[in-house]
């Protein structure tokens, strides 16, 4: 949400506005290095990273960015073992969550 906001409202490219949270997030396992927890969120809020970074032409609203975010999410928690050593994954699993989102949309 936060880098389609920056890409809409401040005029950001997407892919410095994917720069800036993708550099605020890798500091988060910082604030508390023992946490198992914080230490997982960086490539999770990345794969959110890359959904936000769709094209306005082609996601039309924040109740859309919503939507493909969380099947993104959904789809980032169910192959998590599965693409393992792969590269690709989290822009593949935020396209999957945008397509899904958009095959959704057309059809309603």
């Amino acid at each position: 949400m936060i880098c389609y906001a920056l890409i809409i409202y401040s005029g950001f490219d997407s892919v410095l506005s994917a720069g800036i949270i993708g550099t605020a997030a890798s500091f988060l396992p910082e604030l508390n290095k023992q946490s198992a927890y914080l230490k997982k969120m960086p490539p999770a809020i990345y794969c959110g990273v890359f959904v936000g970074m769709s094209s306005a032409v082609i996601v039309p609203s924040v109740g859309f960015i919503l939507a493909a975010g969380i099947l993104a999410g959904v789809i980032y928690i169910l192959s998590k073992n599965i693409f393992l050593g792969m590269g690709g994954k989290l822009g593949t699993m935020a396209f999957g969550g945008v397509l899904l989102v958009s095959l959704i949309n057309w059809l309603l």
